[in-house]
């Protein structure tokens, strides 16, 4: 082709600045393509840079052409990139200013009625039909379809001014992204003075100065990538993929509090597209999100973790949401951006009140049965009088007999001497175990809560064999006691271990109808190995090293059979006659010990009979002294 002949170019010094124009566009899009490769808005931008620089290289042939067919192609090849200027400066604007969604079929369209007014000026004459001969060369000499296009060139990059003009007017004063949307507004408007190289093309000799504000507005997009980038946040610097199948929604605030990232969990929770909330402010997500001190005082830290709010009126009702944000920050330590994770929490807050509930609730069941196992042991308490009851009438009995005696002495020997003396002394010793053995018995019978107090585990004994002592003597029982010296105190309920007692005693009683040997032991030890109910769990009731008081009570009967020792503590078993017994008696005392925190043991001796072992926690601060 003749484009190619050197012979049809020669030297020109106007086409020098052309070409240092097209060198410096072309470098300024390489570095912002190598910067912002992650984002289209570098690409855009490089579009923008290689449509100038095909009209500027295109032109430097031109004005070098020394022939008209020559400069005519030349003139043609530059509109490879001349209607391609506006579209890519239009999708430029539109993708900094984070509007693609809106414009997105206005962009489409743009490029293709670029891409239509590019091939008719290659394929036809009616736009450039020609070229002119001027002073500093050859230039393009426009047709009639010039009217139309120009109409086109010119409403699309007022339009895009536009754009910049509203952004800028909008944006906070002083902010990152009113500094950089000024700047840019400033250097497309220089960069638009070039359309005054138009003039030359109706036959006008106005030297076509295009290059000047083309250099300069590389100049100040340099500064402006240089101090503030084309774009501070984008979803693809984020990975906008990995982002959206987040299950969590994330949102990243630039330091002004302007929303600049969302993803699909987000618009899910607050209910809008991301249109609605990219570019707005951070309560245009919702009132009650995050107020401007709460972003202030975020950005004073680094972190922030399980910052709970709550979210009224939501499209999914009132949320509860946990907060963690850390802050983003440029290569010079300066806050630049927030980026919060949002954790919905309300199912799980939810599921924490029906926990509170339900703990509430068996708290309450907790306490009505522990009332209803008081009233168990009342019931039983009340089964044991019944059967005290012939022996409280014994023993009320022989002191009134004595008293009786005694006032009939008295009566026939009114003048008083040392056998008088010696009675009254009996009569006072018969009331007084009268009166222990009654009040013993009344307060036996009161129904009470646990009242705990240190108390001497040998006296509490001691007291239920007094309560007993009838029936151990009518059986015929010899009783035998080994009471441990300096007994650590326990913390017990006197009354309600009184009944545990006198319900083991009589059932060994039971057990030896025909006399027998009763054994009462009282100890205490220190646990030193693990066993049942004995370790360092948690659940454990005693622990590894602890003192405790232990008591054993052991008869001569018979035995309990192997197959029945699993269900003695079972409520309402028995092994007694029909009328004999109800079964509760030991039940009770299980219970009793339980709530004392203790245990109970029952087994067979090798020697015959039964030994039932009682374990209570001795008293703080004596256990080491024994």
């Amino acid at each position: 082709m003749f484009v190619f002949d050197p012979g049809q170019y020669a030297l020109s010094l106007y086409a020098l600045p052309t070409a240092v124009t097209t060198v410096l566009v072309l470098v300024l899009g390489i570095a912002v393509l190598a910067q912002e490769w992650r984002s289209p808005v570098g690409l855009v931008f490089f579009c923008v840079t290689l449509a100038i620089g095909i009209w500027q290289f295109a032109f430097s042939f031109m004005y070098c052409a020394t022939t008209p067919p020559v400069a005519l192609q030349w003139a043609k090849l530059a509109y490879l990139g001349v209607p391609f200027i506006p579209v890519a400066i239009f999708h430029f604007t539109v993708a900094v200013l984070r509007r693609y969604a809106r414009y997105q079929r206005a962009i489409w369209l743009a490029w293709i009625t670029s891409a239509a007014c590019a091939a008719a000026i290659l394929n036809t004459d009616l736009l450039v039909a020609g070229v002119y001969r001027y002073w500093w060369g050859y230039y393009p000499r426009y047709g009639w379809l010039s009217a139309p296009y120009l109409i086109y060139f010119f409403g699309l990059m007022i339009f895009s001014l536009r754009l910049f003009w509203v952004e800028h007017r909008q944006t906070i004063p002083g902010t990152t992204h009113w500094h950089r949307t000024r700047a840019l507004l400033i250097a497309f408007s220089i960069v638009y003075l070039g359309s005054f190289d138009y003039v030359a093309k109706y036959g006008v000799a106005f030297y076509p100065f295009g290059y000047i504000p083309v250099c300069v507005f590389v100049v100040l997009l340099a500064r402006v990538l240089w101090r503030y980038r084309f774009v501070d946040i984008t979803p693809e610097l984020a990975a906008k993929q990995i982002i959206n199948t987040m299950v969590n929604p994330l949102m990243v605030l630039d330091r002004e509090g302007l929303i600049r990232i969302v993803n699909t969990a987000s618009c899910q929770l607050f209910g809008k597209s991301e249109v609605e909330l990219v570019g707005h402010p951070v309560a245009a997500a919702h009132p009650a999100f995050l107020s401007p001190d709460d972003l202030h005082a975020l950005l004073k830290q680094d972190r922030v973790h399980d910052y709970e709010l709550m979210l009224p009126m939501t499209p999914h009702g009132t949320r509860v949401v946990s907060l963690s944000a850390s802050v983003m920050r440029d290569q010079r330590q300066e806050p630049m951006a927030t980026v919060c994770i949002l954790t919905d929490v309300t199912e799980r807050k939810r599921a924490e009140q029906e926990l509170q509930r339900a703990h509430g609730d068996l708290t309450q069941s907790h306490e009505e049965l522990k009332s209803a196992h008081l009233q168990l042991i009342q019931a039983a308490k009340m089964e044991s009088v019944g059967r005290l009851a012939a022996g409280v009438a014994h023993e009320v009995k022989n002191p009134l007999a004595v008293i009786l005696q005694g006032v009939d002495y008295l009566s026939r020997r009114i003048n008083g001497d040392g056998d008088a003396t010696l009675v009254l002394r009996h009569t006072a010793d018969a009331v007084r175990r009268a009166d222990s053995v009654i009040r013993g018995l009344l307060d036996f019978s009161t129904s009470r809560e646990l009242e705990l107090s240190a108390e001497d585990l040998n006296n509490i004994v001691e007291q239920a064999l007094l309560l007993v002592k009838h029936e151990l003597d009518r059986s015929h029982i010899t009783l035998l006691k080994r009471w441990s010296e300096r007994l650590p105190r326990v913390y017990v309920d006197r009354h309600k271990m009184e009944q545990v007692f006198v319900n083991l005693i009589m059932n060994a009683i039971q057990a030896m109808p025909a006399g027998g040997t009763l054994a009462i032991r009282t100890s205490t030890k220190r646990l030193t190995a693990a066993g049942h109910d004995v370790g360092q769990r948690g659940e454990d009731r005693f622990k590894v090293g602890e003192t405790v008081v232990v008591a054993e009570i052991e008869d001569t009967g018979p035995g309990i059979p192997e197959k029945f020792l699993e269900k003695v503590f079972d409520p309402f078993f028995t092994t007694k006659p029909t009328g004999k017994g109800t079964g509760l008696g030991l039940t009770v005392t299980k219970k009793i010990i339980e709530l004392h925190e203790g245990m109970i043991g029952v087994e067979n001796r090798a020697e015959g009979g039964v030994r039932v072992t009682l374990t209570l926690k001795a008293k703080a601060g004596q256990g080491d002294e024994q």
